[in-house]
C-alpha cells in the first residue's frame, strides 16, 4: 500500500494497531452442515469467433450446452489477432 499513499505520508506513518483476540459462545440452535462443493473433473471453453452473442446463443445445441453449464458472458478480448486473446484466457 505504500506506493498508493503520497511520499509525505509515508514518512510519518504510525504502525497499525493488531486485532485482539475475541471469544465467542457456542450457539445452542442446530445449523445444517453444508456439503463439500465437488471440483470439476474436466473443463471445456469453447470459442465461437466473428460471431455475435446472439448468432452463437440462438443455435439450439450451444444454448442447452449454456443452460447446463454456464456461459462465461464478461470475457473481452484483449488485443488483435486472436492469438493474444487466447493465450491472455489460457494462461491468466
Amino acid at each position: 500500500m505504500a506506493a498508493c499513499t503520497p511520499r509525505a505520508a509515508q514518512v510519518h506513518a504510525s504502525p497499525t494497531p493488531q486485532p485482539t483476540a475475541i471469544l465467542t459462545t457456542p450457539s445452542t440452535s442446530a445449523s445444517p452442515e453444508a456439503s463439500p462443493v465437488s471440483s470439476p473433473s474436466h473443463v471445456f471453453v469453447i470459442v465461437l469467433e466473428n460471431r455475435s452473442y446472439a448468432q452463437v446463443i440462438g443455435t439450439s445445441y450451444i444454448a442447452a450446452l449454456a443452460q447446463q453449464y454456464g456461459v462465461a458472458s464478461n470475457y473481452h478480448g484483449v488485443s488483435h489477432p486472436s492469438l493474444p486473446n487466447y493465450l491472455a484466457m489460457t494462461s491468466g
